[in-house]
This record gives C-alpha cells, sequence and structure tokens, in this order.
C-alpha cells in the first residue's frame, strides 16, 4: 500500500501550497504562452526553452496542487462531529433523500444559522444556508456595532451526484435599539471571504468562547460540504481549488 505524505505540523504551511499552485499556473501559463509566441517570430531556441520552463512549473504546480488537496482532506477540524454527527465515507453518491436528511439535521443542533430547502425550476433540489439574523436570540451574537455581514451559500444538486453552488453576502442593519433589522444579499462567485484551508476549529454550540466568538463563512460551509463529500457528493470538476473554496 503507498504511504500518504507526512502531515506537516502547521496547518498554515497547507495554505502554501496551495498559493505555490496558484502561482506556478500563472507562471506556467506566461511561459508556454510567451514560448509559443517565440517560436512563431522565428526565434525556435529560446521559445522551446520558455515551453519546455512552462511545463516543468506547470508540473510542479500541479503536484503541489494535489499535495495541498490531499493535506486538506486529512486535515481534522475540531467540533466537525458535534455539528454534522458521525459522518460515513461512502464512494458512491447517496440517494437525495439521505442528503436531505443530513443537511436538515444542521436545523436540530442549535447553530446559528438554518438551512432551507427548495425545488429550482429544473426540478433540482437546492439548499439555502444563511445565518438566523432574524432571531432575537442570535442578533447580540451575531451583531458588532450597528451591522454585521452575514454570511450564506446556496447549493443545486444535479444528477449524477454532482452540486454546484454559490456563496452569498449580506449587510445587517440594526437600529438603535435592535429591534428592527434590514438585510440586503448580494451573490458572489469568490466573496473574499472564504476562511481558507489553515481552518482546524468550527463553531459549535456549548463550546468553549462559542458565546463570543465571530461566525464566519468557513463555520457555514464546513458542515454542508463534509456532509455533500461524506456521502458521496462532489462538484463535477473536482480539482484542487474547488475544495479549497469550499472551506
Amino acid at each position: 500500500m503507498k504511504s500518504q505524505p507526512k502531515m506537516p505540523k502547521d496547518p498554515s504551511t497547507i495554505a502554501l501550497y496551495f498559493a505555490g499552485a496558484l502561482a506556478g499556473l500563472i507562471i506556467s501559463s506566461i511561459g508556454i504562452i510567451g514560448g509559443a509566441g517565440t517560436i512563431g517570430s522565428g526565434d525556435d531556441v529560446m521559445g522551446y526553452c520558455f515551453l519546455i520552463a512552462g511545463i516543468g512549473v506547470l508540473v510542479l504546480a500541479i503536484w503541489m496542487g494535489r499535495r495541498g488537496t490531499q493535506f486538506l482532506a486529512r486535515l481534522s477540524i475540531t467540533n466537525l462531529e458535534l455539528v454534522t454527527g458521525t459522518l460515513p465515507h461512502e464512494t458512491e453518491p447517496a440517494d437525495v433523500e439521505t442528503i436531505t436528511n443530513a443537511l436538515m439535521a444542521l436545523n436540530r443542533r442549535g447553530l446559528p444559522y438554518r438551512v432551507d430547502q427548495s425545488i429550482d425550476r429544473r426540478g433540482r433540489p437546492v439548499f439555502t444556508v444563511r445565518t438566523r439574523v432574524e432571531e432575537v436570540r442570535w442578533r447580540e451574537f451575531l451583531r458588532i456595532g450597528s451591522s454585521r455581514t452575514t454570511w450564506g451559500i446556496r447549493v443545486t444538486l444535479k444528477p449524477g451526484g454532482h452540486y454546484t453552488w454559490h456563496e452569498t453576502h449580506g449587510t445587517v442593519i440594526w437600529d438603535a435599539n435592535a429591534k428592527n433589522l434590514s438585510v440586503s444579499y448580494q451573490r458572489s462567485w469568490f466573496s473574499g471571504r472564504v476562511a481558507g484551508p489553515t481552518v482546524t476549529t468550527i463553531w459549535a454550540p456549548d463550546q468553549p468562547g462559542s458565546t463570543t466568538a465571530q461566525l464566519s463563512a468557513g463555520d457555514i460551509k464546513i458542515p454542508v460540504f463534509s456532509i455533500l463529500r461524506a456521502y458521496g457528493w462532489r462538484p463535477r470538476f473536482d480539482w484542487w481549488g474547488t475544495m479549497m473554496f469550499e472551506r
């Protein structure tokens, strides 16, 4: 059996693999495109040097991305089981009913966010996850000053065990006595608030700091995508970048 690479002691090292992979993709693209252009202009020697260097950097970038993904998949998340319960390790996609039950069970765990289910116009199940900003019991926890950015994700289940998703963020505005609020949500593919691969702890009720800690995007996304992946569901194009943005 092939041995797995040793996990880095510092989880922040995992982020360096993804940063290196992204930088490598950019540099390799420049090298390959520049090499092809140089060859086209008649300078074959210089062009092939750029081309070979670009391909070499591309191979390194792919390796770094895959290695970072391996580490990310093995990274232990504190409090995850308290939020999701014990998860399986399915290799084939579970049926929609099983996924629905697992996701909707999050609503029974006393979390500051909720899962709503709907059906889109194509008949596909859609799950919307948003913070409970409208509930009085969570207002003080979620509020900082007079406004607070709140998180949300929208996941659509597609045939073949695949899902698509996008992230939303919204601004919640309270009045002076915190009795009224308004919420304005905006759709965003990359909102700049992705928790990232270095997250090792998520929010859970009745845990140290649970009443004072700030809720982040990762506190919502990690449980949802952990459930989907545990039951065998994946994005259609499941490359290392997708897992990085699911945290």
